[in-house]
């Protein structure tokens, strides 16, 4: 039985049996008690390599990038990260996190390298693209492993993809989308990146449901997650398109989406994705009629978490870990 086993048995943290195995004391006795009737009936004896990371001089380093920049999505990402490195802080482990804008792949790519002789993994959101997978290989062949976080990149090395199903997300917004307006008229997709394989996943989800509906996509607006970008493109649209019943908000850019709709007049109804603060608050008062939760905090959690148990010799059984969605609307959330 491995640490984490014991700790997922015992339902605490491994940093909870650590300190258990260790008498650091700060564990609720009746916690101590049946953690340490787990170790004794599974004859636990503690990981040499577990053992000699923790005991050693130099700590393990984890780089941690996101195209996080502008974009509060990514402050629930962080606080899971935050809550899956104070559980492994006893193992001497910490975090070097780089933060960019957009999705420049050459800025990306230059955030690698200056990591790269610095960490001994990357936990990042890729952007899609041939020269982010090389350097991904670039990463592997040195044996330090990738996971990737709330986006994903085809044909690399990396270890793990950790976040939600896009496409999966974009049929449940056209569900939605086709629920809410009989299944016919036009409608207008506001996407982040075409760079990000994530966001047109979810399109292509969306575009596959509603052939089967009386439903068109006019247009697809790329904002690459920036509100002043989606305002601006959509109150054109509007102009342009007065007669459209919805706009489907495929990644950020939602408060410039609403406020581009609400000036324009034109009833129509408004998806989203996620639950950041703002769109909360536009699904409570009814502007947005619904939006598509995909657990970002657990997601960085879950992330950092697997990358900790990778570099302790634990590889993920399946190389894809699906946090669930959830559809949040006026009257649920």
């Amino acid at each position: 039985m491995t640490l984490k086993e014991i700790a997922e048995r015992a339902g605490v943290s491994r940093g909870t049996v650590d300190r258990v195995m260790k008498n650091r004391g700060g564990v609720n006795p009746e916690t101590e008690k049946r953690v340490r009737r787990i170790v004794e009936e599974s004859g636990y004896t503690p990981n040499r390599a577990g053992v000699a990371l923790v005991r050693s001089k130099r700590p393990m380093v984890v780089g941690v990038i996101t195209n996080s920049i502008g974009n509060p999505f990514f402050e629930e990402v962080y606080r899971g990260v935050e809550e899956a490195l104070g559980e492994y802080r006893d193992y001497g482990f910490s975090v070097l996190r780089r933060e960019i804008k957009g999705y420049d792949v050459e800025e990306q790519i230059s955030a690698m390298r200056s990591l790269f002789d610095q960490v001994d993994g990357l936990v990042f959101t890729p952007i899609d693209d041939a020269k982010i997978a090389r350097e991904i290989g670039v990463y592997a062949a040195a044996g330090k492993p990738a996971v990737t976080v709330t986006a994903d990149v085809e044909g690399s090395d990396r270890v793990l993809y950790v976040g939600c199903d896009y496409y999966k997300s974009g049929q449940t917004a056209a569900k939605i989308t086709a629920l809410a307006t009989g299944g016919q008229g036009e409608v207008a997709i506001v996407t982040g990146s075409f760079k990000m394989l994530g966001h047109n996943d979810r399109v292509r989800g969306f575009r596959s449901v509603l052939k089967d509906t009386d439903l068109r996509v006019a247009e697809i607006l790329e904002c690459n997650d920036d509100d002043k970008t989606a305002y601006e493109k959509t109150a054109r649209l509007l102009k342009n398109r007065p007669a459209l019943c919805a706009v489907y908000v495929a990644a950020a850019g939602v408060a410039g989406t609403v406020e581009a709709v609400a000036e324009s007049g034109v009833p129509l109804f408004i998806i989203a994705n996620d639950l950041i603060p703002a769109t909360r608050e536009y699904v409570r008062q009814g502007r947005v009629l619904a939006t598509i939760d995909q657990q970002p905090a657990r997601q960085g959690y879950a992330a950092l978490k697997n990358m900790f148990d990778i570099l302790l010799g634990e590889r993920p059984a399946n190389e894809r870990f699906y946090t669930d969605l959830a559809i949040r609307m006026q009257y649920n959330i």
